[in-house]
């Protein structure tokens, strides 16, 4: 799989390789790699090189490694923690507040919602009905659904095929969930989310660009008129704070 390498600068040029065996396709989300002795063996060099060439693609994301019994390096998906992780630091150097992310959301994500209905195929429609399906179903159950209501607008983002803005907004907007769970604000699901979410996306299977762009300014304008008062209640800070919980929420990434 992999071709010897010169002995300047191994790790990185391992690495590299090994990234574009991930990106190009040839190893998937899921797969193992090989093992360290098979690496040493294809790659021709040590033991060491292997490990730091590992521990280079484990901190970009692209790998996991997993301890115990079944074991090993595993390709993972895409992962925009580091991204979103520097972001955070940035925001709390620069003294970055709710507002200019409430800012940075109604640039991105109208948008967002014009490229969607561009360039989303197929299989991206089938995955916004499904969400607003699931959706409505809750509701209508009155259900309570902690979602910070985003499994939705996910969704729209990577069906802008726009690896650029896709890695941006999600950035952006894990961190808005971060200051929602600091200030213990639920973003829940009500009947009012959900039309809007109905209706961009029946504007969407329109390919009317336009109509659903505005809808979806409404529904983030909407979204942080009823939020801003509750955050700025709370005092929650946006970036890096002592004891607070770093992960998104989990339906994120669903």
């Amino acid at each position: 799989m992999f071709a010897s390498v010169p002995t300047s600068r191994l790790s990185e040029a391992i690495a590299n390789q090994m990234m574009q065996a991930i990106l190009s396709g040839k190893l998937h989300p899921g797969d193992k790699m090989p093992t360290e002795r098979e690496m040493v063996e294809q790659f021709g060099t040590s033991r060491v090189s292997v490990r730091e060439a590992v521990r280079l693609l484990e901190q970009m994301g692209l790998v996991e490694i997993r301890r115990g019994a079944g074991g090993g390096t595993f390709v993972v998906g895409p992962e925009y923690r580091p991204v979103a992780d520097s972001f955070r630091v940035k925001m709390q150097l620069s003294h970055g507040t709710v507002d200019h992310l409430t800012d940075a959301r109604m640039l991105l994500e109208p948008g967002l919602c014009r490229l969607a209905a561009q360039h989303a195929d197929a299989k991206d429609m089938e995955r916004l009905r499904a969400v607003v399906e699931e959706q409505e179903t809750l509701v209508l159950q009155r259900k309570e659904v902690s979602s910070y209501d985003l499994k939705f607008h996910r969704a729209i983002i990577e069906a802008s095929h726009n690896p650029v803005l896709v890695l941006t907004t999600v950035s952006v907007i894990d961190l808005v969930v971060s200051a929602l769970q600091q200030a213990r604000v639920g973003g829940g699901l009500t009947l009012h989310v959900v039309n809007f979410h109905r209706a961009i996306y029946n504007a969407l299977c329109e390919h009317d660009a336009e109509r659903a762009a505005r809808l979806m300014a409404e529904h983030v304008a909407d979204i942080q008129s009823r939020l801003r008062p509750l955050l700025a209640k709370s005092g929650a800070v946006v970036g890096w704070v002592a004891g607070a919980r770093r992960g998104r929420d989990p339906s994120w990434d669903q």
